[in-house]
């Protein structure tokens, strides 16, 4: 067998992965070999293993879904040592018609689901990008388990401007579950994006609860939506998901007099043996002209510390219509975390997230105190806190038998 090799795409033929006129070597990288992707766009099968890969400069890795005889097919790309993606390199696990386009949804988006593995470290750093996208809800994919998945052995880290979104699939709601080994880094001037990126169709998908109707209502999720004439009024959105385990995205909405659907807010769902976060964690709803998408959800869990510096920007927020803001606003998200919670707290945590598990307090008073942008992080639009019918969840739970956690100060 031969060693393990280094193997640079030249975009010269193809564009498909599989095709050896586009690496150097005149072959592709086998699953021992780094994979480098400086130029061009890489187009991945269904199923790609490699030993590392690094993405840099104008670098483009994207998954090229077929269609099975039973539907579409899942994506897995498997690296298992270190995963960079530098200067202005993306990955995307998941069809690319449609990601830009916050308001619509095809049916492209429809999978098994797509996975990402890294044995090692994964990192992003100049204005690098990745996007994973759920698959719909199928099988043996539900709420707890999700239905896409980022799972890192190392480290993952967000540095300069890079972006990870994860994105739900707007036809069942289905979330990304990103699981760290190591410490998950957002650093201050980059981003987790889930903005737009959660339930996306209109009429008989969602839940049944919150989903606005021709535009006159807002849709609810942690916080009921409101309406022109009452925000607690017939027809309001109602709250859903959980307060200390939430795992749901926001709901949709269309536009009052066009068939124009406004996506609610994705969901962020971390759970790392460590994190720190000095940027941003958004997953607002999307406006439309009337009734305007809930927030979605931020979920973030540590058997460890989790360390926030009061810099740090988290939002879930409904959205407000700015051109007739009469209809009201989405209700507000979901925003939870869980520190330094063993793992026997998180799986009661996720069995039971209506109630707090055995060793763990509730600690959200002492955490808004010190960490004043919280406060907002679940609001609906521009809407005041002291608006009960549309504000969300904010909810921080703590270990209390280990170490007290050191706030992050830059």
């Amino acid at each position: 067998m031969a060693a393990p090799g280094t193997y640079t795409w030249t975009n010269g033929g193809t564009g498909d992965f599989l095709d050896g006129a586009n690496w150097d070597a005149g072959t592709p990288p086998g699953v021992a070999d780094a994979a480098v992707v400086p130029v061009g766009t890489c187009r991945l099968p269904d199923y790609v293993r490699v030993g590392a890969l690094a993405v840099s400069g104008s670098g483009a890795v994207v998954s090229a879904r077929t269609v099975a005889a039973a539907g579409y097919s899942n994506v897995v790309l498997s690296v298992a040592g270190n995963l960079t993606l530098s200067d202005g390199a993306s990955l995307t696990l998941a069809p690319v018609s449609g990601l830009d386009d916050l308001h619509t949804l095809g049916e492209n988006f429809c999978s098994a689901y797509n996975a990402l593995s890294v044995g090692g470290d994964l990192a992003l750093d100049g204005s690098a990008r990745l996007r994973v996208a759920a698959g719909r809800r199928m099988g043996g994919f539900t709420w707890e388990t999700g239905c896409g998945f980022v799972d890192v052995g190392g480290s993952f880290r967000l540095l300069d401007a890079s972006v990870f979104e994860p994105v739900c699939d707007g036809y069942n709601g289905g979330t990304v579950k990103t699981t760290v080994g190591g410490r998950f880094e957002v650093g201050a001037n980059a981003a987790v994006f889930a903005t737009g990126r959660g339930m996306g169709c209109y009429g008989i998908l969602g839940w049944g609860l919150g989903a606005g109707d021709a535009g006159t209502t807002g849709a609810g999720h942690g916080g009921s939506g409101q309406n022109g004439s009452a925000k607690w009024g017939s027809g309001a959105g109602c709250p859903y998901d959980y307060a200390f385990a939430p795992r749901m995205p926001g709901q949709q909405n269309r536009d009052q007099t066009v068939y124009a659907v406004s996506r609610g807010g994705g969901a962020v769902r971390v759970h790392a043996r460590s994190i720190a976060v000095d940027g941003a964690i958004e997953a607002d709803g999307l406006e439309c002209n009337g009734g305007c998408a809930s927030g979605g959800t931020i979920w973030l869990t540590a058997s460890e510390s989790i360390l926030v510096s009061p810099d740090a920007r988290f939002s879930a927020k409904g959205a407000t219509s700015t051109i007739n803001a009469a209809y009201g606003s989405g209700g507000g998200g979901r925003v939870a975390f869980a520190e330094r919670a063993s793992a026997a707290q998180l799986a009661a945590l996720t069995a039971t997230p209506d109630s707090i598990p055995e060793g763990l307090e509730d600690v959200t008073q002492e955490k808004l105190a010190a960490l004043p942008g919280l406060a907002n992080a679940a609001a609906p639009g521009d809407t005041v806190r002291g608006n009960a019918a549309c504000w969300g969840t904010v909810v921080w739970l703590r270990n209390p038998k280990l170490s007290p956690t050191v706030l992050l100060v830059r």
